[in-house]
């Protein structure tokens, strides 16, 4: 599907790649991977020619698209699933596209880098450096005829040429497509282990007499596909290293970076880890140590740093200790700091039946210790129509710098909430509010 950039929208800020993204920028309290694939080399290259039973589709990893692109993410009418695996030299991808009316579906794209998006077709967003400035689309038809641009501050430049390798196939009530993919063409110089992706489905031949297409995403858009901070995250385990998560509280001042990381090796490996922050005005800030990673374990490492008000740049860099030019993981963060007294932010705010149901977040306080002494913190959730649904008061007491907590919500039935926050006193006068919308959605 093929959208100029639009407004982004705002309904529901889905937690897709780092919590509270938009746009370039982020203040969020908490950054984690909470859509995302791992991805490991396949055995055996799949032969590219439309059919899915190849071994190396078996191992891959799958992922289903499940979210139409309205304000409610509906749910599809058909079954999409995007296969993906990996070698040394090429990235492969594969669809399954579930079809009840094959004979209605639309091929009338012939040319490369065509309207490809007009027909009933899949696409990929890829942004291998993870930093929204610029990614790589490509959308395949159900013939196979391909459109690929790289973009870049909104510009689509159909010069690029991505080497990609596609075929087609069409069956009674489903049509597939794999491809093959050089990694040399969407990442030259460096192998992040941590890439942008979205895989999104165009659907011209609805059941629903209501509606004349569908489109669909796997990580939850509303509006146009062209929305990189919502991509969801590719995890690249070429180096048996794997970041499992990352976060921390991005306040004024004194702050610690938390990083899970596993080495999935047979034997210890010791890497050198690298944090740079550098603010938009002032000088940068670099922390640097060595850390033997113990063979097939898990290890947390902290790094303490400093953050200045305004926007900032957050880099993080692993390498080989005894080879410092090997690159094993890199990633950067932008983000903006606020001199604000009082932040909140949900942990997640999608969540599907049969999910772990439970509501997690954080209240984040900007306070001298004295001044918030003596607040309390009450919680609601209301409906989508403002009845209560819960109250809790004094949730948290005593209240500290940051407050994680945690709220059940197994019992509450499929629909729209809000949650909302108050700081009062002890008069009961509200010093500080907000509130944030989450979803229950049925399973696929």
């Amino acid at each position: 599907m093929k959208i100029l950039p639009l407004p982004f929208y705002f309904l529901l800020s889905f937690m897709v790649a780092f919590a509270g993204q938009t746009g370039t920028e982020t203040s969020a309290l908490i950054m984690r991977l909470n859509r995302h694939i791992y991805l490991n080399n396949c055995k055996t290259v799949p032969e590219i020619d439309g059919n899915l039973n190849d071994p190396a589709w078996e191992n891959a990893a799958k992922v289903k698209l499940l979210f139409l692109n309205d304000k409610e993410n509906s749910r599809p009418e058909v079954l999409t699933e995007a296969y993906i695996t990996k070698d040394r030299d090429n990235l492969y991808i594969a669809f399954l596209c579930m079809e009840p009316a094959m004979s209605k579906i639309m091929t009338n794209q012939k040319d490369r880098d065509g309207k490809i998006w007009m027909d009933d077709s899949v696409e990929i967003f890829i942004d291998p450096e993870k930093n929204e400035s610029g990614y790589y689309h490509l959308i395949i038809n159900s013939a196979g005829i391909v459109y690929d641009a790289k973009v870049s501050n909104n510009f689509d430049d159909r010069s690029w040429d991505s080497g990609i390798k596609t075929a087609a196939m069409r069956q009674k009530d489903y049509w597939t497509v794999e491809a093959a993919i050089p990694l040399a063409k969407i990442s030259p110089h460096k192998r992040n282990d941590i890439w942008g992706i979205n895989f999104t489905r165009s659907r011209t031949s609805p059941e629903n007499p209501k509606i004349t297409a569908e489109v669909i995403s796997w990580s939850p858009l509303i509006g146009t596909f062209h929305q990189p901070d919502k991509f969801g995250s590719l995890v690249i385990n070429d180096e048996k290293l794997l970041i499992l998560n990352y976060g921390f509280e991005p306040a004024l001042g004194e702050n610690e970076f938390l990083l899970k990381i596993k080495n999935e090796a047979s034997i210890n490996r010791k890497v050198n880890v690298t944090l740079k922050i550098t603010p938009f005005k002032g000088k940068s800030f670099s922390k640097s140590f060595d850390k033997i990673l113990s063979a097939d374990k898990q290890e947390k490492i902290k790094l303490p740093f400093e953050l200045a008000s305004g926007k900032n740049l957050m880099e993080v860099a692993i390498t080989d200790a005894s080879d410092q030019q090997k690159l094993l993981s890199c990633f950067s963060i932008p983000l903006t700091v606020q001199a604000d007294s009082f932040k909140f932010l949900l942990a997640n705010q999608l969540f599907l039946l049969g999910d772990k149901n439970v509501l997690q977040g954080r209240i984040a306080l900007n306070l001298t210790e004295k001044s918030f002494s003596d607040l309390r913190l009450n919680v609601f959730i209301k409906s989508d129509t403002g009845a209560p649904v819960l109250t809790k008061k004094d949730f948290i007491f005593p209240l500290k710098f940051s407050n994680i907590f945690s709220v059940d919500i197994g019992n509450l039935p499929l629909g729209e909430y809000i949650f909302q926050v108050e700081l009062v006193d002890k008069k009961g006068n509200i010093k500080f509010t907000g509130c944030e919308n989450f979803i229950k959605l049925k399973g696929f």
